[in-house]
């Protein structure tokens, strides 16, 4: 008696709906309406209340393979819709014309896979649905989309079918967020949620809610700028969980420490060998942590910690100054490489010692634009050059990518140094030997923020080039990796392995390098 009282309340005081809409989570385990208690995660269930009780218009879920995204959409969809159903007439709620279509969107990347969701997932939430057999007034002769009451629908999209023609979309899901084509660097999910964001909020305000759901891709893809932005905007809700985050049964297993990057996780020991086999592409698909970039040129990343840290190497580059002394010089041969910018933030350089079968990064600089001039000065990264020359560096080779670099290996060339022009960008050569010291323990570097920074995020474009994501940079890691062409090219070599089948690029083990005069350069 005491709840008929409640829902003719509520009813009276709210005339436009015609039924009282239950919390998310009632919705989800009551028999008379998803009936899944036991069936959905307490996990899943403790989330979307937050995001539905904290009156967000957004949700950004990060998650990992497994953790029940295509589950948790389903119970989105299917919520979206029950509450447009509770109004008496939806059309006239919102100002609509009189039957108008209204409709929930589940976008994904291919058109069958969102077919699948729908048709899937989502009908069997409103097939077993008893409110929705009694309510829902579904129409069971459609097959391209779900027709419901009050000309409410549910329909599939894909990226390239961003607006449905006829309907007034009042809230969707962006399934696989990360994983849209990039053009121009846009994604096209970004570019749907955008034009999306602004045809709901223009005809739904509040009431209408964009989900945007994916296992993350690489550092800077559609759904971490969304994360990012959910830390600033309190009306996004995020969440970024791990496979054993929503799947309870992993949480009591017993647990190692693994570490990714210079962080430190506890992780189901049963997961350790998938861990040791790939840690970039474990971290991304089971605990949600993006790449550093889309597809990394270093695979092994401790190599590289292990080149800054089992020697102490200083870098005579220090806030604009050359800090020399005769105790940072080794004695050996040194080579430089200069990656030029004029109106880019930043140029590189690089200077590798070889000393002893090792290869010693004494020099690493990243020079930046003048707030002055705007453009870096090309002239004092020439001085740069002739400084260490007077410091007494044994100065062997400079080189500089083709960029406006004529004039400046004209100039060094009658000063007496050995100068030629070098791209680093045109194969993988002059990398691929950067890589080789690495990984054979025989490259040591400063601990340069800049350069670890770059090397993090290289990616391999088609296996044939390396280049950085986009908004990143890559000056002083092409700086060092043309320095480190040059001394590994004085080595000698064994012709059995050097041959002509080998010599378009280097070994990548690092212990197999050729001499100078064996490389082609391509000028």
């Amino acid at each position: 008696m005491a709840r008929d009282i409640q829902i003719a309340l509520y009813l009276y005081r709210n005339p436009d709906y015609e039924h009282v809409p239950v919390d998310i989570v009632t919705f989800i385990d009551s028999p008379n309406y998803l009936n899944l208690m036991g069936s959905c995660w307490e996990t899943i269930k403790q989330e979307l209340k937050l995001f539905y009780e904290g009156n967000y218009r957004e949700a950004v879920f990060d998650k990992a393979i497994g953790a029940g995204k295509s589950f948790e959409s389903s119970i989105i969809a299917t919520y979206e819709v029950y509450r447009m159903l509770c109004l008496r007439d939806p059309q006239k709620h919102f100002g609509l014309a009189p039957k108008s279509k209204i409709a929930f969107m589940n976008m994904s990347i291919r058109a069958s896979q969102a077919r699948d969701v729908v048709f899937g997932d989502v009908l069997n939430r409103i097939t077993d649905s008893p409110w929705f057999n009694r309510y829902g007034g579904m129409n069971r002769k459609k097959r391209s989309v779900i027709e419901l009451a009050k000309a409410v629908y549910i329909i599939p999209g894909n990226s390239k079918e961003t607006f449905p023609a006829g309907y007034n979309i009042f809230s969707a899901i962006i399934d696989e967020a990360a994983w849209y084509i990039e053009k121009q660097g846009l994604s096209t999910a970004e570019d749907i949620h955008n034009n999306m964001d602004r045809r709901i909020r223009s005809r739904f305000g509040e009431f209408g809610k964009i989900i945007t759901i994916s296992n993350p891709r690489y550092e800077g893809d559609f759904i971490e700028k969304k994360m990012k932005e959910a830390e600033k905007d309190p009306l996004i809700f995020s969440s970024r969980k791990t496979l054993w985050d929503m799947k309870v049964s992993l949480q009591k297993l017993p647990k190692v420490s693994v570490k990714i990057g210079t962080t430190g996780y506890r992780i189901p020991r049963m997961f350790h060998l998938d861990f040791r086999k790939n840690p970039e592409k474990f971290a991304r698909d089971f605990m949600a942590i993006p790449s550093m970039a889309l597809e990394p040129y270093f695979k092994d990343f401790k190599a590289i910690e292990e080149a800054y840290t089992k020697e102490r190497i200083r870098n005579i580059w220090k806030q604009g100054y050359l800090l020399t002394d005769e105790n940072d010089r080794y004695g050996g041969s040194c080579f430089i490489h200069v990656d030029l910018a004029l109106n880019k933030d930043a140029a590189g350089l690089a200077m590798v010692e070889k000393y002893r079968g090792n290869y010693i990064a004494v020099c690493l600089a990243q020079i930046k634009a003048s707030k002055e001039r705007g453009e870096i000065d090309f002239g004092e990264i020439r001085d740069m050059i002739y400084l260490l020359k007077r410091k007494g560096y044994r100065i062997q080779k400079v080189s500089m990518d083709g960029w406006q670099s004529v004039d400046s290996i004209q100039m060094l060339t009658k000063k007496g140094f050995d100068a030629e022009v070098l791209s680093v960008d045109r194969d993988l050569r002059a990398y691929d030997t950067m890589k080789g010291l690495f990984y054979d323990g025989r490259l040591l570097i400063p601990k340069f923020e800049p350069l670890l920074h770059e090397l993090q995020r290289l990616e391999l474009i088609n296996g044939k080039k390396v280049d950085h994501p986009k908004n990143g940079s890559k000056d002083v890691a092409d700086a060092l990796a043309g320095a480190c062409y040059w001394a590994a090219g004085t080595e000698s070599y064994d012709p059995q392995i050097w041959n002509s089948q080998t010599k378009p690029a280097l070994a990548m083990s690092g212990r197999v390098v050729p001499r100078r005069d064996e490389i082609l350069i391509s000028n």
